[in-house]
């Protein structure tokens, strides 16, 4: 299994340049992706390095790092487009004997930031419960 946090920023913005009839508008653009976390859990290996076909199932639980920002989507709405991200996956990944990847199956999932602890004398007002999800994705 593989899990992965990754940022993504997105912008869109127009230049106006000269005057009059020389006034000429272009709309630029820039985007760029940050992958901040990447976990690797090997979950199985059949004896002998086969795996008869069939459907398998292998329960996994993993502890996400207590520092992860929470999952997010920003757009701005008028005037010069922006856009921000911050989203989670999970990959499940059959390789092969010859070491390469067969089949595979991933599924997005939120993640909700635990609350920082008292800061400059502040306690914050609200806590969230630690919140457990069945993961249910097939190879």
């Amino acid at each position: 299994l593989t899990f992965q946090g990754k940022e993504s920023t997105y912008l869109e913005w127009t230049e106006s340049r000269g005057t009059g009839k020389d006034r000429r508008t272009v709309t630029r653009s820039a985007e760029d992706y940050h992958l901040f976390l990447q976990l690797v859990c090997p979950v199985f290996s059949p004896p002998g390095g086969r795996l008869l076909p069939g459907q398998y199932e292998f329960p996994f639980q993993i502890t996400l790092p207590p520092y992860l920002p929470s999952s997010l989507t920003w757009h701005k709405r008028y005037g010069d487009k922006a856009s921000f991200w911050i989203s989670y996956k999970v990959k499940a990944n059959v390789i092969s004997s010859n070491g390469r990847e067969s089949t595979s199956s991933k599924l997005d999932f939120q993640v909700v930031a635990r609350p920082r602890p008292q800061i400059l004398g502040h306690t914050p007002s609200h806590f969230v419960e630690p919140d457990t999800q069945d993961v249910n994705a097939g190879c």
